[in-house]
């Protein structure tokens, strides 16, 4: 069975979680873990940068990586982009660590 997990107009930049998965109430770990990012804007460039975490004890993470997405005319489009891990972790986290752009709002999802 798969989950996702949307973190709705992430918010402020931070330097911790905003959002973490308790994996093994899904009887995770899975195989895999993915997180979309989605960036929108009112006009011009918008971006977003999102760090993704993991780990076992819901407390210390790893970091999996970052996920930058952008769009070049936010009033046409929005931007988006994502990753996948191949590690089992039994928690993963995520937090927006950048966002530039007039009116940008930005959503992460994470599916498990």
């Amino acid at each position: 069975m798969s989950a996702y997990y949307l973190i709705e107009n992430i918010g402020t930049v931070q330097s911790k979680p905003a959002l973490v998965i308790q994996a093994t109430a899904l009887d995770l770990p899975k195989p895999s873990a993915s997180l979309q990012v989605v960036v929108s804007g009112t006009s011009g460039s918008c971006s977003a940068t999102v760090q993704w975490l993991g780990g076992n004890d819901g407390v210390n993470f790893i970091n999996l990586g970052s996920v930058v997405a952008t769009t070049a005319n936010a009033a046409v489009a929005n931007g988006t982009n994502g990753a996948v891990s191949q590690v089992p972790w039994l928690f993963y986290a995520a937090y927006l660590s950048a966002v530039s752009g007039t009116g940008a709002s930005v959503n992460a999802i994470m599916g498990v």
